[in-house]
This record gives structure tokens, C-alpha cells and sequence, in this order.
């Protein structure tokens, strides 16, 4: 299951006013010294993604990933965009030993 709020699409929206409308990829990023967490970019459509049309937009996920992240809910607050699914994310500093 794949939900994205009207707050979240509204702000994607807004994005896109003055370009044009691409497939939006949800993916896990490696946050290095920080922790890993699930990100948006614009992107293109692959043989292994799922495509989930939500609001005039395409959302696309890594078929593979989207199995092991399901339910994946994406809102949009003052704070920016907000995520949640079942994967639990470490702590971060995995990438070097400056800040451990």
C-alpha cells in the first residue's frame, strides 16, 4: 500500500509549476553519518518498478523494495515531507568514524 496526503501532492504540485511532469521515485537513502531514510526524486520509469498514479502524478518504487517497505505513507508538513513504513533504520555513522 502506497499513500501520499493531499498536503504532500499539493507541494509536489507546486514543484512542478514551472517544470515539466516526470515519474517521482520513492527510495531509501543512505544517510552515511546520518540515519537512512526514505526520499522523493524525480526520475524515470524502469522494468522493476511499481507504478502507483496518485493525483496526477506517477509514483514509482523499486518493485523488490516496495515488498520489503510496504506500507509506505508520504505527508507533507511545516517541517517538509514526512515518511513512514515498516523498515526500521539504524543510527547512522556507518560510512566513516568522525562523529561516532
Amino acid at each position: 500500500m502506497l499513500e501520499i496526503t493531499k498536503s504532500a501532492t499539493d507541494k509536489i504540485a507546486e514543484y512542478f509549476t514551472d517544470k515539466e511532469l516526470r515519474p517521482i521515485r520513492i527510495f531509501l537513502q543512505d544517510g552515511e553519518c546520518a540515519p537512512s531514510s526514505l526520499a522523493l526524486d524525480v526520475d524515470e520509469i524502469k522494468d522493476t518498478d511499481a507504478v502507483f498514479n496518485i493525483d496526477g502524478f506517477q509514483f514509482i518504487v523499486d518493485e523488490d523494495f516496495f515488498i520489503e517497505a510496504q506500507p509506505i505513507s508520504i505527508d507533507y508538513t511545516r517541517y517538509g515531507f514526512e515518511f513512514d513504513s515498516s523498515l526500521e533504520f539504524e543510527d547512522g555513522c556507518t560510512a566513516c568514524e568522525c562523529c561516532c
